[in-house]
């Protein structure tokens, strides 16, 4: 199969992690990708793939820090903004900040990388 596609220097298994790869690249949300992936738990899926969401811990606490120190928010502004990351990692599938972090961290690779 692979010699007829013309990509017979590759194996099926780094195929699949080009699939996996390019779902997280397109922004497809983790728990969809692991369950295509046949993994029981997102965190399998966040945790091969690491490297390939280097800089989440960064941009997470961007994002939280924005959510808490805007100088001209009040209290109610600042709650609201908290339910809106926590509305976002819900939808996302994340259950964890580590998950929404490594999530964060390749959307900043995407863009750093022009992909």
């Amino acid at each position: 199969m692979l010699k007829d596609a013309g990509i017979e220097h590759y194996s099926l298994h780094s195929l699949r992690h080009t699939n996996i790869t390019m779902q997280i690249a397109e922004g497809v949300p983790i728990v969809t990708v692991s369950a295509r992936a046949g993994h029981a738990r997102t965190s399998t899926t966040t945790d091969i793939y690491a490297y390939f969401l280097k800089s989440s811990d960064k941009s997470a606490a961007q994002t939280i820090s924005n959510a808490f120190e805007r100088e001209n928010d009040s209290s109610d502004d600042t709650l609201q903004q908290f339910k809106q990351v926590k509305a976002e990692m819900s939808g996302l599938g994340f259950s964890t900040i580590s998950e929404y972090q490594k999530y964060l961290e390749f959307l900043n690779f995407k863009k750093n990388n022009n992909l």
